[in-house]
């Protein structure tokens, strides 16, 4: 988690990202979930700290994966960033999506810069 703006995104997908009041803090509620709302990670994060998004017992990760970024302190959405984790777009290790960088990969795919 990096606490850093939409502008701040460093990726070759042709993202969704929205940055909400003055954008992501040093600590807020990361959300990532499915197209159905289900979540796979729902956690409060300090900027350095792993976000790590699982794919569900029923699957592989969705197509695209929507992760919203909250103040941990009175819950307002600070960012709102969606990732396509389809196989059709690059996901590329360290890119950047809003406040969160590509670390690494499991069973999807991914190509090192």
């Amino acid at each position: 988690y990096l606490g850093t703006k939409c502008e701040d995104s460093l990726t070759t997908q042709d993202i969704e990202c929205e940055d909400f009041e003055d954008g992501p803090s040093e600590r807020n509620l990361v959300t990532c979930s499915n197209q159905d709302g289900v979540y796979l990670f729902f956690k409060p994060v300090t900027k350095g700290d792993i976000v790590s998004v699982e794919s569900s017992v029923s699957g592989p990760l969705p197509d695209i994966l929507f992760c919203d970024i909250f103040d941990a302190e009175d819950g307002r959405r600070k960012q709102s960033v969606q990732i396509n984790t389809s196989g059709n777009e690059d996901l590329s290790l360290m890119d950047i999506y809003g406040s969160l960088q590509l670390e690494s990969c499991n069973e999807k795919q991914c190509k090192v810069p």
